[in-house]
Parts: structure tokens; sequence; C-alpha cells
């Protein structure tokens, strides 16, 4: 019987909205909010008069002013938005230099903890860029309160160190809540092609593989152009190859009893040196930290790799989605096959969504997003 550890970090992939409001005359108090604006506290619309937002997103290779969903919401909201979505691998650059520069956006939606982490919470916090938001919950996002009143463990994970509520949660729900992060995905033609019937379930298994990826032509072109493994970061790669060498994640952990840092350990200097074996064989793809995801997403269209990220395998590869069950999902490793080690995800997640001190309309701009706390506006968030 196979003995499986779960253990806990924290989920990365999501969207970073901005909101700008339009002008407009009123007044207006010194976090740049306009009193003029009335909001509704329930129902829609949520303004009377046609309000305009920015929107900053990591891009998706969708283009989100076509969106249904959105322009359906916009109409329903009467808050009309414009969009800025840099891809993924920029929107950590684009967001920090938005707050150096001062021309940061009204809302800051989906960034997640990582781009958007608790310590610069309170860092802007402090500065009065980024607003605290605790005494408008209970007004203006009554879904949320109510979610807040029955589940005090997220109220209390989502305060920052100084007591101010400064991001609003993602909560995950569902069958692949407990997801870290996205899955990795094996190219099934490629499997069915060397004759591989069971997927690895060790370390050594794994590289043996990659290397029939590399050297076999799985992708039948009498070309030897295949990339065994990629990604546009390394997050989901690292994310599901870490705890095959016992790392549970990558900061400070709790192992045997003990603390220690796990970026000074030497179960990561041994994935470390693993990675280099992949990168130096060219198992890893040498553009792994120097593509974008669109960059990605054209190798997986010209069937070049084996083993990718996203969250439907079709959208790298561009095949139609019912051709997608012959893509297996990734599988963890580990050294022997037995004591798998499992990431999960707590399923709660900060940086979801923050209002700054140029938004002309906290109050609207929290309503906007409370109704995502509902059923139906949690499956309306799903098509975005």
């Amino acid at each position: 019987m196979k003995k499986h550890k779960i253990i806990y970090c924290c989920a990365t992939l999501l969207a970073c909205l901005t909101l700008a409001a339009c002008g407009g005359g009123g007044s207006k108090n010194s976090s740049g909010e306009d009193k003029s604006i009335e909001v509704t506290k329930k129902g829609f619309p949520i303004v009377d008069k046609k309000l305009k937002m920015s929107l900053m997103a990591p891009g998706s290779g969708k283009n989100w002013s076509k969106m249904e969903t959105l322009i359906d919401y916009a109409k329903k909201t009467n808050i009309d938005f414009s969009y800025t979505t840099p891809p993924l691998t920029d929107f950590p650059t684009k967001l920090n230099l938005a707050f150096a520069s001062g021309d940061i956006s009204d809302v800051i939606f989906g960034a997640g903890s990582q781009n958007l982490t608790r310590a610069q919470e309170v860092d802007y916090g402090s500065q009065g860029i980024i607003i605290p938001l605790e005494d408008l919950i209970p007004e203006y996002a009554p879904n949320l309160n109510k979610l807040l009143e029955e589940r005090p463990d997220i109220r209390k994970s989502i305060t920052a160190p100084d007591g101010h509520i400064y991001s609003l949660p993602m909560i995950s729900d569902g069958d692949i809540a407990s997801w870290p992060i996205g899955p990795l995905w094996y190219k099934g033609e490629w499997l069915k092609n060397l004759g591989v019937t069971e997927l690895p379930k060790t370390i050594d298994d794994f590289y043996k593989l990659l290397v029939r990826f590399r050297d076999e032509d799985p992708n039948r072109n009498g070309k030897k152009d295949e990339i065994p493994l990629t990604e546009a970061k390394l997050e989901v790669i690292k994310t599901w190859l870490m705890p095959a060498f016992g790392i549970f994640n990558g900061g400070i952990q709790v192992k045997d009893g003990k603390v220690s840092y796990s970026l000074t350990s030497p179960e990561y200097k041994e994935f470390l040196t693993f990675m280099h074996k992949l990168y130096a064989e060219k198992l890893l793809d040498p553009e792994v930290y120097s593509q974008a995801d669109e960059q990605k997403k054209a190798k997986g269209q010209s069937d070049r790799i084996g083993l990718f990220p996203d969250y439907y395998s079709f959208f790298t590869t561009g095949e139609v989605a019912k051709e997608a069950v012959k893509d297996p999902m990734f599988q963890p490793l580990s050294k022997t096959g037995e004591d798998i080690i499992t990431p999960i995800s707590p399923q709660i997640q900060t940086g979801a969504f923050a209002i700054t001190k140029n938004n002309k309309s906290p109050k609207a701009a929290l309503r906007w997003v409370d109704y995502f706390y509902t059923k139906e506006g949690f499956d309306r968030r799903s098509n975005l």
C-alpha cells in the first residue's frame, strides 16, 4: 500500500483587473473617492450613471473586451471596463512598475499572493496606495461578509499583520480545489507512438521517458525537434517535482517535527541538481524562463512538446476538446514509487482583489466584486 503524505502550498494562476474611474465633477476626498457617485447596496445596476473603469489582468490569450461574460456583467452593473492584459510572465513586472510610478490601476483583482504579497499589502497600505476594506465589507460586500461570519478562518487568513484587510480572497471549491497549481499533461499521442502504457512513478522512470521523448521521434515527423518538458516559467514544474525530493514548499517547512528552510536543505540541492541535468541534456526547454505562454502554446500546436502545464491540455495543443481525453495528467513521483508526497492547496489565497487610492468609487468596486462570492457569480467567474 502506498503511503501518501499530504502537504499544503499556495496556488498561483489568477487574473488581475484594473478599474479606472471616469472623470466628472463631484467632491473628492484625499484618496480620490468621488462622493457624488451614488452606489446601491443591493440589486443591479450598481450605479445609476455609467461608470467607466480600466482593468488590468495577466493575459490568457483571450481578448477580454470581447468576453461575453464581461460584456453582460458590464450591462448588468452599469460599470464599463477597458482592459490591459500583459502576458502572465510579464505581469509581476508590470504591476511593480505601476506601483513605483504611481500610475496604478483603481483595482487589482486576481494578482494572487505571489504577485501581491502580504508584505506588499502592508507596505503599500501604510503609504495609502492600497486602501483597507474591512469597514466597507459589511455594507457593500454582504455576500462576502456572510462568508466571513460563517468562516472566521477565512477572515483570519486575509487579515494583514497590521490588522487591516487589504485584499479579498480567492476561495477554491469543487473537485480540483485541492490542486496547489495547474496540472501538467503528457502528450498522449507521443506515449502511444512510443508504446508507453504506464506513466512514470519514480524520478528515474520520469527521466528515462523524457530521454525517449528527445531521442525517439515521438511526433513522427522525421526531425529531432521534440522538446520533452516545457513551461513559460518553472512554477508548475517546480511545484510538482519538488515533493519527489522531499520538499514540501519553497520556504519554511516542518519535517519530522523540525522547522527548516527548504531552499537551504540538502533535498533542495538534490532537486536543483536534477533540474540542471534536465536542462544540460536538453530535456527541459532552454527557453523555459525567456518565453511567454503564447510561445509555449505555439510549440504545442506544432506538436513539439511532450509534457507541459495548462488548465486543459487542448489549451496548449490546439486540438478539439474531445481529443484531450487521450492526454494523461502527470502523476506525482517519488524516488522509489512509494511514499509519495502529494502537494495540495489550502484553497484560500489572498491578493485576489484590492482597491487603490486612485479609485473614484471603492464602494462601487466592492459591490462589483461581491457578486462573485455568490453561486451564480462564481459560475460566471469560472467562464473568465
